[in-house]
């Protein structure tokens, strides 16, 4: 099993959504108790807005593709 954590938003929404970091430090302690991966995100989205859409929030196909799908993959297979 693999639990791939939450996605960092945009600069310009961070501050809504400021419970991200809690969230996935959360995740990352029920992983460790049950005994499953978790798969860190946190430096997939640099909340520059390269792969956000226009609410700062949804990530662009071309995200899945190039960021985070190579991603996943080292996670899993080369780590």
């Amino acid at each position: 099993i693999y639990v791939s954590g939450i996605f960092n938003v945009s600069h310009s929404v961070e501050r809504r959504y400021s419970a991200i970091e809690k969230y996935n430090n959360r995740l990352q302690d029920m992983c460790e108790l049950l005994d499953v991966t978790y798969i860190d995100n946190s430096a997939c989205l640099p909340g520059d807005g390269k792969y956000y859409g226009s609410d700062g929030i949804h990530v662009s196909k071309g995200f899945y593709t190039d960021v985070w799908l190579p991603h996943l993959y080292y996670e899993v297979y080369l780590r």
